[in-house]
């Protein structure tokens, strides 16, 4: 037996890769759905689908240089 399935069996960390391999090798990759759920989202679809926020400080009437009196 490989180091890896011994791995798995433990319940030690394997790399996806090898647990595709093993439904594979299993015919059972028809099942990898069920490894998901139903209404997963990838956090960074999350991330990018925020607006982003601007810190940008407000529009001021005069235009000011590093040194101006206030």
């Amino acid at each position: 037996m490989s180091a890896t399935l011994e791995h798995m069996e433990a319940g030690l960390p394997a790399q996806l890769t090898s647990w595709i391999r093993v439904l594979m090798a299993l015919e059972m990759y028809g099942r990898l759905d069920e490894l998901l759920p139903e209404n997963y989202l990838s956090p960074m679809w999350e991330v990018k689908g925020r607006k982003k926020r601007t810190t940008k400080a407000p529009k001021t009437a005069g235009f000011r240089r590093w040194g101006d009196e206030l």
